[in-house]
């Protein structure tokens, strides 16, 4: 499958290859790491090189209900800005070009992103990324105060940066001259909870709109499949 022409069957295969008999999983977060390398493995050239220089899934929690060892990696970066009933987007799958980035455990950046308004005004990948996805940030925040709601749907869309290079909302410009990234694609889901479930891919080959727009159903799609897990094994696996 090749990213530069991505179709909606592609989506439902790469969903597909994630959920194959053989893959037994015993948790969500093993499935989440499991589509991340699927993004990574199954779309390239002819060549067999990946078009995905980094492929990463996303989910939103209430802090209270996060495993010990994420209560405290959000702490260490965070601080006294944590509260119980803080959100945090953590990331729960890891794929791509270096072999550090395959491990969420091993990740330097972007583990646990505190999500409040100072956050959406220092990140800006963060917030374009809710913005353009189409999350209701009232929903997700508890309608936090001092946040501008206006515009903002409460359907699920595509984060979509055409050109990273020079982009301000990919702040990280070192990593994307280092990796040659061209485009970066996304897309997520609000859960019944009022969780959020996003995917991204930094990819090495430019991507235009019209193809981007077919990510869209990916995390609709992909927890059609994952809710058993959910409700059977739970969100982590608490035995690694």
């Amino acid at each position: 499958m090749e990213l530069t022409n991505l179709t909606e069957d592609n989506i439902e295969r790469a969903v597909e290859l994630v959920f194959t008999q053989e893959n037994n999983f015993n948790s969500v977060e093993e499935a989440y790491q499991k589509l991340a390398r699927v993004f990574y493995e199954n779309f390239g050239s002819s060549l067999n090189k990946s078009e995905v220089v980094l492929s990463r899934v996303y989910h939103s929690f209430d802090f209270q209900v996060l495993p010990q060892e994420l209560q405290s990696i959000t702490k260490e970066i965070w601080g006294e800005q944590v509260k119980d009933t803080s959100k945090i987007l953590v990331l729960m799958g890891t794929y791509g070009q270096e072999e550090a980035w395959r491990d969420r455990k091993q990740s330097k950046g972007h583990k646990a992103i505190l999500l409040s308004k100072e956050t959406l005004e220092r990140i800006p990948m963060v917030a374009r990324l809710i913005q353009q996805i189409g999350f209701d940030i009232g929903l997700l925040l508890g309608h936090e105060e001092g946040i501008d709601y206006e515009g903002i749907a409460g359907t699920f869309g595509v984060f979509y940066v055409s050109s990273a290079q020079g982009s301000p909302y990919i702040p990280a410009q070192d990593f994307v001259e280092q990796y040659k990234v061209q485009s970066v694609i996304g897309t997520g889901v609000m859960l019944p909870q009022g969780d959020i479930s996003v995917y991204l891919a930094f990819t090495r080959v430019p991507i235009k709109s019209e193809v981007a727009a077919n990510i869209a159903p990916l995390m609709s799609i992909f927890w059609q499949k994952a809710y058993f897990l959910l409700e059977k094994y739970g969100m982590f696996n608490l035995n690694q």
